[in-house]
């Protein structure tokens, strides 16, 4: 998939990551015309994560996947899925003849569809097991590992900083055994609760 240079930008607080569905609520004018606009043109934008924290000027790049409520005032509420990362090379408040910002990116694809190792996989698979969910966890990447746990924005930004997929790797292990100690514990604290 071809990523152009420039697209329009919604800066929010929020660092979705590939493979990540979001529901956002539009409200505001400008980004009511950015609604419009992608509605009518299937075009991916960006959600830059605007926060004192990102450093390294990262951002989504979103694509709309369906207008789930359209209010009488015009507001909406939608749903969009990150395709990918990118740095935010120059941000415009007003992009080209629109309302909305817009900037100039730097596409990251990095790591996208790295397959897990083997001990990661096998972790996953204990994760999954344990907490009784359907996935099977074969066939997935670590950003579908990562959606799995759904990390807080600040792990996000940790997982996507990493340019060595050893250290995703590493990253991700020590957030699911954390997942696995915790689940055995609260297993084992209602079969102690039970039994008395």
């Amino acid at each position: 998939m071809a990523v152009p240079n420039e697209i329009a930008v919604f800066p929010l607080n929020i660092l979705p990551i590939p493979g990540e569905l979001v529901r956002l609520h539009i409200f505001e004018p400008r980004y009511r015309q950015l609604l419009a606009d992608v509605k009518e043109s299937g075009e991916a934008f960006g959600i830059f994560f605007a926060s004192t924290a990102n450093k390294r000027r990262l951002g989504s790049l979103v694509r709309l996947e369906k207008v789930t409520h359209q209010y009488p005032s015009g507001e909406s509420d939608i749903l969009v899925k990150c395709e990918s990362l990118f740095h935010l090379v120059n941000f415009r408040k007003k992009w080209n003849d629109r309302m909305y910002p817009g900037g100039e990116i730097d596409p990251i694809g990095y790591f996208q569809d790295y397959r897990p190792n083997k001990d990661l996989l096998d972790t996953y698979k204990k994760y999954l097991l344990l907490c009784k969910r359907k996935e099977r966890g074969d066939n997935c990447s670590m950003y579908d590992i990562a959606n799995s746990l759904q990390l807080d924005v600040a792990d996000k930004l940790k997982l996507v900083s990493f340019y060595s997929k050893i250290k995703q790797e590493h990253f991700l292990a020590s957030r699911l055994r954390f997942r696995i100690f915790l689940t055995e514990r609260e297993k084992e604290s209602r079969q102690i609760f039970h039994l008395n």
